[in-house]
């Protein structure tokens, strides 16, 4: 049974999934009983997938390297909000089972906020340990959390 599987977040940053099962092209892998998709759009999906994946290397590669303080803020914040974040909504949102638009009370919704917010601090440690010229500054945010 193929299937569709995520990496998982510390390993992953980008604005799309990435299918770590690599079926020939044109096929999308899904569930068993489920009709698998045929035809360009799946390679389409496939190529934004690899395209968002090699921008988002680049970025974190830059951030990683970069020595000047203003710099390497403006790469951080371009990491975590315009990759990171909507990744790590989506995730939670689909493993909560959060529908924004429907069935969601207000409760599940907070608490989805709550797990995506918990896991942008985690990750944004993550990325500040591993640009050594940041290093210095990282021990500004922990008192506070």
């Amino acid at each position: 049974m193929a299937m569709r599987i995520a990496a998982q977040l510390p390993d992953w940053v980008g604005d799309r999934a990435v299918t770590l099962y690599n079926p020939p092209a044109g096929i999308e892998a899904g569930h068993a009983g489920v009709k698998s998709g045929f035809g360009p759009q799946s390679h389409v999906k496939i190529m934004e997938a690899k395209t968002a994946a090699k921008e988002v290397d680049a970025v974190l590669r830059a951030y990683i390297r970069d020595t000047d303080e203003e710099g390497s803020n403006r790469l951080l914040v371009e990491l975590m909000c315009n990759h990171c974040q909507p990744v790590v909504r989506k995730i939670v949102g689909s493993r909560l089972g959060i529908d924004r638009s429907r069935h969601s009370g207000r409760r599940e919704i907070d608490d989805a906020e709550d797990v995506c917010n918990e896991t942008m601090l985690q990750l944004l440690r993550r990325l500040m340990d591993s640009n050594p010229a940041r290093n210095r500054s990282l021990h500004l945010i922990s008192p506070v959390t």
